[in-house]
C-alpha cells in the first residue's frame, strides 16, 4: 500500500532519498538542502533538521548513505556549471561535514 505523505516544505518536494539504518534517518534532496527525517518504529516521520549545502554550490543532485550506515555522501552542482562540483561527506549522526571532494566539470 502506498500512502501519501504531505511535505512540510513550502516550495520544493522530495526528489532523491537514502536511508541510514544506523540512525533510522531518511536523507532527502530538496533544492540546495538535504532534509533529514527520523523514521519511528511505527513508520511515522519526524523532522530532524536540514543540511544547508548552498555554500558549496547550486543544488544537491544526489544523496547516498554508505552500505554500513553512518556516512552520507551528497553530490552538489557548482553554481557555475562549467566549474567542478563537490561530493560532500557528512556524519549521519551529528550531520557535520567530515570531508569534501571535487568532481566534474560536466562534459
Amino acid at each position: 500500500m502506498v500512502t501519501r505523505i504531505e511535505s512540510p516544505y513550502d516550495v520544493t518536494g522530495a526528489e532523491i532519498c537514502s536511508f541510514d539504518p544506523v540512525t533510522n534517518r531518511l536523507f532527502v534532496t530538496s533544492g540546495s538542502d538535504i532534509s533529514v527525517l527520523l523514521i519511528a518504529a511505527d513508520g511515522s516521520l519526524s523532522d530532524v533538521g536540514t543540511i544547508d549545502t548552498s555554500a558549496y554550490g547550486e543544488g544537491v543532485n544526489s544523496v547516498s548513505v554508505s552500505p554500513n550506515g553512518g556516512i552520507l555522501a551528497a553530490a552538489v552542482e557548482a553554481t557555475n556549471t562549467q566549474e567542478n562540483g563537490s561530493v560532500l561527506i557528512y556524519s549521519t549522526e551529528s550531520l557535520e561535514l567530515v570531508g569534501q571532494a571535487y568532481a566534474g566539470p560536466p562534459l
